[in-house]
């Protein structure tokens, strides 16, 4: 699927609103394609998105698992048909619905795996400072050797603790790259133009 094909997809899935940077996320999607993924969670995935859009980088029959608390209505609608749709594609996808940081949702996640790793990790849900890192902590590990982790948001000045957490994980990491492009207009922000960005490891 060529690019914009992938993001009349993805418009048609959100229901028009724009809460990513297109360029940003095709450069993620072609890494992502590189490896192939069997296995890709997705923890905060609001309408199911991007969820969409990766899943098309993923191996055919992908495990294909999203945590998100589901609390607006309106979002938690269209990720269901998220799922629907990948369900539909030949994917195993399933929603978690519930806190990441709550250990139930980590024991669950755990089952879904059945012993399986990670392959693809996108990290979008708790911008806090300590929530991000939260999420790194219990998730990162669950990653396989040379897969790859991806963290949203880390040049959103309106919520600084992406950035402030992503700062501290790169710092441990080998091999990190920042995917920042030009100011996008996203839904919510007015007439403001803000960088998204998109921090990226390959777990060793």
């Amino acid at each position: 699927m060529g690019s914009e094909k992938r993001w009349k997809t993805f418009l048609n899935v959100i229901g028009g609103e724009i809460l990513q940077n297109p360029a940003e996320v095709e450069i993620v999607y072609r890494l992502v394609e590189a490896i192939r993924p069997k296995v890709f969670v997705e923890i905060g995935s609001a309408h199911g998105g991007t969820l969409v859009i990766y899943a098309g980088a993923c191996a055919p029959g992908a495990t294909i698992i999203t945590i998100d608390t589901g609390l607006n209505r309106s979002f938690a609608e269209q990720l269901t048909r998220s799922i629907e749709l990948l369900n539909a594609a030949g994917h195993k996808a399933c929603w978690i619905r519930g806190d990441s940081h709550s250990a139930p949702v980590a024991d669950q996640l755990i089952g879904w795996l059945a012993g399986h790793q990670i392959d693809f990790l996108h990290v979008d849900g708790d911008h806090r400072e300590a929530g991000a890192l939260a999420d790194w902590r219990m998730y990162g590990p669950l990653v396989r050797p040379a897969g790859i982790v991806a963290f949203h948001d880390i040049a959103f000045e309106p919520e600084p603790g992406a950035r402030a957490a992503w700062d501290q994980i790169k710092a441990t990491q080998e091999r990190w790259a920042e995917i920042i492009g030009m100011p996008v207009r996203v839904s919510g922000g007015g007439y403001a133009l803000y960088q998204l960005g998109l921090g990226v490891i390959w777990t060793t």
